[in-house]
């Protein structure tokens, strides 16, 4: 009686060989996977993501976990070596993108040195002395006053320096990793 055919079958990341990274969508950890149709079928390796519990309003039946729990077939290459340089680049590529986009996002709130700037103080509402009777009615219209206050805005796009709206790139823990996989 032969034995049922296990489609994916875990594999160990080669010692002295790249590393992979994180998952580029949830940030857990990646594995290496092993993959066939049948016993006599020729086999491909893809770098999966760990994370298969359900988060968010996923059904817990179809389609749960991270999206790069399965990939899509493109992950799938002949050798372990060229599923995790896939991987990693897709990983490289997917990050510097948020990270481009949240430059951008977040641009208003940066000044002419790249620091964030404080938001402009509400100012505070005058405090009424004890002594008067009609206290609480003043510090209800002066709060009624200050809510209406039109906003100001923090800084104007002309105010912004150039180097601000470009990306900036990754993290120095990937930029040493890629520098170092093209030396090899």
């Amino acid at each position: 009686m032969s034995q049922p055919h296990d489609d994916y079958k875990r594999l160990e990341v080669p010692a002295g060989g790249p590393s992979l990274y994180a998952c580029p969508v949830c940030g857990s950890p990646a594995e290496l996977w092993q993959y066939s149709e049948s016993e006599t079928s020729p086999t491909t390796k893809a770098v999966c993501c760990s994370r298969a519990d359900p988060f968010g309003p996923q059904d817990a039946i179809v389609n749960a976990g991270c999206l790069l729990y399965m990939p899509p077939g493109v992950f799938y290459k002949a050798t372990m070596r060229d599923a995790i340089k896939y991987w990693n680049a897709y990983a490289v590529a997917l990050m510097k993108l948020q990270r481009a986009n949240r430059w951008k996002d977040h641009q208003i709130l940066r000044d002419n040195g790249g620091s964030v700037l404080n938001t402009p103080a509400k100012p505070e509402a005058p405090q009424p002395p004890k002594h008067r009777p009609d206290a609480r009615r003043r510090v209800r219209e002066a709060l009624a006053d200050w809510q209406d206050a039109p906003a100001q805005p923090v800084i104007s796009g002309s105010d912004v320096p150039e180097h601000a709206t470009e990306s900036t790139g990754t993290p120095g823990a990937i930029d040493a990793a890629i520098a170092k996989e093209k030396q090899a």
